[in-house]
């Protein structure tokens, strides 16, 4: 039973942890919405939408053992996020780049799971600042 409560207790820790990572820096959208104006909505929403197609990549480079292309991956996402004000989901991105450019497959697929996760996190606290994925 404890060992229940303590699973269930690391759990809502992870889950906190991960709903932290997928937090949107609302100054940093701010800054960008005075300097683009309703281009702001485009280019988020060209991320959005770009998202899934990034994690896709990473997921078939990790099936193929490809860690260079996994670090490539996840050094465009990096750079993506972190200048959108995903932080959490940039920093992310930067320890599977670093995982992929040392041939560490391993910690590249646990890494791969959380960024998956956090992504996910990371489109809804867009689409709940108003933020939705554009069209093809």
């Amino acid at each position: 039973m404890m060992s229940e409560d303590r699973s269930a207790s690391g759990a809502g820790q992870r889950a906190q942890e991960g709903a932290a990572l997928a937090r949107i820096d609302e100054a940093c959208i701010a800054e960008l919405r005075d300097a683009l104006a309703e281009d702001l909505d485009e280019i988020v929403g060209h991320f959005l939408y770009q998202l899934d197609g990034q994690l896709a990549a990473m997921d078939a480079a990790l099936g193929a053992a490809d860690a260079a292309a996994v670090a490539a991956e996840a050094h465009a996402l990096k750079g993506s996020a972190g200048n959108l004000g995903a932080a959490g989901l940039a920093a992310l991105a930067a320890a599977l780049e670093h995982s992929g450019k040392a041939g560490d497959l391993g910690a590249a697929g646990a890494q791969f799971a959380q960024l998956q996760a956090c992504a996910a996190q990371t489109v809804g606290a867009y689409n709940a600042l108003g933020f939705r994925a554009a069209a093809a």
